[in-house]
């Protein structure tokens, strides 16, 4: 008796996401990151990011400038504080909302294209009572303009987007060794020529915030330079100047 096609298929989809996700780990380097649990709770987001996180820089150990830093910095935008804005390296701003304990992304500015992306709805970041090996899968339509222009939308376009929470890692930084949780991001659709089918890993740490990240490529890059830029980055300090990038030790290979 033959297995029906869609439980085959299931399958084969949770082999290709272990494979991306050991993948993933191994760009950070050998033990840097390893797997301590499949359970993951977060109660409240505010426990892993709010805008008093400490600015920080990140030591780039795969992909495009690696063994240079990137600033990392939240900056409140409401006297509420129900809007962040999160600036990574020069010219990469995101706004993130803060909405019924949870957190979204509603836009992206690039200074490198000179363009923003927009989300409708805004794309989930990190949810607060959601169970390990669990999803959320949302529709989200993108739309982009450039930065003189923000009014006139140049190109649209829609993504699958399934938030996932994988479970517990240990990550070992120049920062020091933290618990965290793993959150994956797959997003799957087109924005105006771009074809997109990537995903993005987060590393939280209760306390401290994002420890570690596997980033996903940029639409804007994708669009006007058809290009992959995806990078590892691991947490190297806090309160560090971000003209002065830190002294990188020997990054993994690949």
């Amino acid at each position: 008796m033959s297995m029906p096609l869609l439980f085959v298929s299931v399958c084969v989809l949770q082999v290709q996401a272990d494979e991306e996700l050991a993948d993933v780990l191994q760009t950070f380097g050998p033990g840097v990151i390893t797997h301590k649990s499949d359970s993951a709770d977060v109660n409240a987001v505010e426990e892993f990011v709010s805008a008093d996180l400490d600015d920080r820089v990140f030591l780039i150990v795969a992909g495009d400038d690696r063994g240079k830093g990137m600033s990392f910095k939240v900056e409140a935008q409401a006297d509420d504080r129900t809007v962040h804005l999160v600036h990574m390296g020069k010219g990469q701003v995101s706004t993130i909302l803060f909405t019924s304990s949870n957190l979204y992304r509603s836009q992206e500015v690039d200074d490198k294209t000179s363009s923003i992306a927009r989300f409708s709805p805004a794309e989930p970041v990190l949810l607060s009572n959601q169970p390990a090996g669990t999803s959320v899968h949302s529709e989200i339509e993108v739309a982009v303009a450039s930065i003189a222009k923000p009014n006139e939308i140049a190109h649209r376009g829609k993504l699958s987007c399934i938030y996932e929470v994988l479970g517990t890692y240990e990550v070992k930084t120049p920062a020091g060794v933290f618990e965290t949780i793993c959150i994956r991001t797959r997003y799957k659709g087109s924005v105006g020529p771009a074809e997109i089918d990537d995903s993005r890993y987060v590393f939280y740490a209760q306390g401290s915030g994002p420890i570690a990240l596997r980033t996903a490529s940029h639409i804007q890059a994708m669009i006007f330079y058809n290009k992959t830029n995806k990078q590892s980055l691991l947490l190297h300090s806090t309160d560090h100047k971000p003209d002065t990038p830190p002294v990188a030790p020997t990054p993994p290979t690949k």
